[in-house]
């Protein structure tokens, strides 16, 4: 299991391709940081580009395998199908636990550096984000192992899209991080349940699907 996280990994960050995509991923944030440095900003890319990027893992690792077939030939590997699919979650989790740690220190920037948000209501977006993180990296990597990279991809797109265009419409009517803060127990609570639950409905959904497509 090991083997194919690491490889997951290597294509995710070695790769020309790859690698350049996530050094564009970093220009946009930093462009985001340095023009953005109000609460608009940090919710940005607190509340949605961090959390989202973090299931872009399985994107990359699905694509590459369907042009080499690997994903058929990991089939002959002395390992079973439920951990081929675990190991994928297990690397989008970890993935998504350095967005996290990342994420932690852009929000100590914009607490002390730009002094734009107190400390308290951005840890409330920091949770908030980090659990629909959780909860699109369950669709996401459900929606990759169900249609594959290109339809996969379009789903993934579209999502990010409509979260995106979602915030921008609304942003200027909602307070959200006093929407967050009035609503913490549901919002931050309720919903980490809810991400643990849709994660694990996500990975035997997968693990399903998986071992139908290559019994």
């Amino acid at each position: 299991m090991k083997g194919i996280i690491y490889k997951d990994f290597f294509l995710g960050f070695r790769l020309t391709k790859n690698l350049l995509s996530w050094l564009a991923a970093v220009i946009m944030m930093s462009l985001i940081i340095i023009f953005m440095k109000g609460t608009f900003g940090f919710i940005v890319i607190s509340g949605i580009t961090l959390p989202l990027i973090g299931s872009s893992l399985l994107q990359v690792t699905v694509e590459q395998d369907e042009l080499t077939e690997f994903d058929k030939i990991q089939l002959t590997y002395p390992m079973t199908k439920k951990e081929i699919i675990l190991s994928k979650y297990i690397g989008g989790f970890i993935v998504e636990g350095i967005c996290i740690l990342i994420n932690f220190l852009l929000c100590m920037l914009y607490v002390y550096g730009f002094k734009s948000i107190p400390f308290i209501d951005a840890m409330y977006i920091l949770a908030a984000g980090s659990v629909c993180g959780l909860i699109f990296l369950a669709i996401s990597y459900f929606g990759f192992v169900l249609l594959g990279n290109k339809k996969g991809l379009i789903l993934y797109m579209t999502m990010v899209i409509l979260i995106s265009g979602f915030y921008g419409f609304t942003s200027w009517n909602i307070d959200y991080i006093s929407l967050v803060k009035n609503n913490a127990l549901f919002i931050i609570g309720i919903g980490f349940l809810v991400s643990i639950l849709s994660l694990i409905i996500s990975y035997f959904a997968s693990l399903k699907i998986y071992t139908r497509r290559y019994s």
